[in-house]
């Protein structure tokens, strides 16, 4: 008997579910990963986040933090490590305002003639940079040589210049070199969550993270 593509898919799909839960069963809260935040840990992502963005539904802009005293910052850090400590995400995070942005050369007849744009709440962006600084590291330690998207010191430019230096050196040797972009719409959309979350619990052992993590 012939088995699907479709079917593999649907059964590695429910064996990772199965894992996954297991997984969680089995994990602890990890002290390395679920210590309270200090103030410190916020003057660090305060550093870090930019200026001049639109506000989310709380209306906060970042500056309002960026220029904060030590009061407000010491609040943020007693805050942020409730949410940690419970594992649970303020309602007021999950919600989202969506400003539709039309793309160039676009009539704008269609919905995808449009480019949505997601205005999350700031103290949201700053729990989701606190808690990114505590795993990264471990993170860093598995992500290939060659992956450029989403990581420190590494973007675009660089993959470019990868590509067209190993161009340069075939065409040195007369040889050709092809290439295969793969455009993925809606990428985001299609992450198939229940495997990130597997390898996050595989690399992460703290069921406090991963319950968050989940959440958001």
């Amino acid at each position: 008997m012939r088995v699907t593509k479709t079917k593999m898919d649907k059964e590695q799909k429910t064996d990772i579910k199965k894992r996954l839960r297991s997984k969680k069963k089995e994990m602890v809260t990890s002290a390395i990963y679920s210590s309270d935040f200090s103030t410190d840990d916020i003057r660090m992502v305060l550093k870090e986040i930019k200026l001049n963005k639109a506000a989310g539904f709380d209306g906060i802009y970042s500056e309002f933090f960026k220029h904060s005293g030590h009061k407000t910052q010491a609040w943020l850090a007693v805050f942020c490590s409730d949410i940690l400590d419970t594992a649970t995400l303020p309602k007021l995070f999950k919600k989202t305002k969506i400003i539709a942005i039309l793309k160039p050369g676009k009539l704008g007849t269609n919905a995808t003639h449009y480019r949505p744009i997601s205005l999350l709440s700031i103290t949201y962006k700053i729990l989701e940079r606190l808690i990114l600084n505590r795993i990264q590291p471990e993170i860093e330690k598995i992500l290939p040589v060659e992956q450029a998207g989403f990581r420190t010191n590494r973007s675009c430019p660089e993959q470019v210049l990868a590509l067209t230096t190993l161009i340069e050196k075939r065409f040195q040797n007369n040889l050709k070199t092809n290439v295969a972009f793969i455009d993925l719409p809606a990428a985001y959309d299609t992450v198939w969550r229940h495997g990130l979350l597997y390898k996050l619990a595989n690399v992460i052992p703290c069921k406090k993270i991963l319950t968050l993590v989940k959440t958001c």
